[in-house]
This record gives structure tokens, sequence and C-alpha cells, in this order.
């Protein structure tokens, strides 16, 4: 198995490493305070980029992967607004540009598949 770094797009970007398919995964959070909810995009998407350059550095996968952004209608005041669906879709066209400059394959994973494959469907 290629080693392989992941994300999910969201506020709060959940990240995994695996190593191998005998190693047991990295996983973590990056969160970027006090920049989701400006209305500067550009600060959150600079920020985000420095950071995954850097984790790509530190672990050097082979491919990346990225779960599809999660967008939901707004009822009752609650779920994706406009500002947050820019966000999460930034998030992932960050990666795949910082990755097809890095020449990592990159792979998008709808949430129902990675779900159904975890046998959580």
């Amino acid at each position: 198995m290629p080693s392989a770094f992941t994300i999910d797009a969201s506020k709060y970007v959940g990240w995994s490493y695996f190593a191998s398919a005998d190693a047991l995964p990295k996983c973590n959070t990056w969160v970027a305070h006090g920049l989701w909810n400006s209305d500067q995009y550009a600060p959150y998407f600079l920020a985000f980029e420095d950071w995954l350059i850097e984790s790509l550095t530190v672990f050097q996968p082979d491919i990346f992967g990225f779960e599809s952004p999660v967008i939901v209608g707004r009822r009752d005041g609650r779920g994706s607004d406009e500002n947050n669906v820019r966000r999460l879709i930034g998030i992932v066209s960050v990666a795949e540009l910082v990755c097809a400059r890095r020449k990592i394959p990159c792979y998008e994973v709808h949430n129902s598949t990675s779900k159904s494959f975890m046998g959580l469907s």
C-alpha cells in the first residue's frame, strides 16, 4: 500500500497519515484560529496552504485524498451558507493545486463511499 495523507475539509480540518497498511495512522486536526469566520478568504487559504505544504514535506506521502465537501442546505439556521460553501470548496481547491505542483496523485472520495468502505452506511 502506498503511503497516504488525507483530509476532511471543514472548519476543523481533520487529517490522517497512513505510512503503510501495517502501521497505525497518525491523526490530528488543523485549525486556523480566528480566520474561519472572517470575511476575508485569502488569509485562511494562505494559512491552509502553508500548513499543507509543511505537512506534505514532513510526511512525503505517495498519494493524497480528501473527502468531498459536505454541503448541507440551510434550514432553521443550520447548514452551509454561501461563505462556508466557498471555504469548503476553497480548501479542496488549494489542496488539489498543492498536490499538482508536487506531482502527488490526488483523489476525491465521496462521503457515502468512505462510509460504505468502513461498513458505516
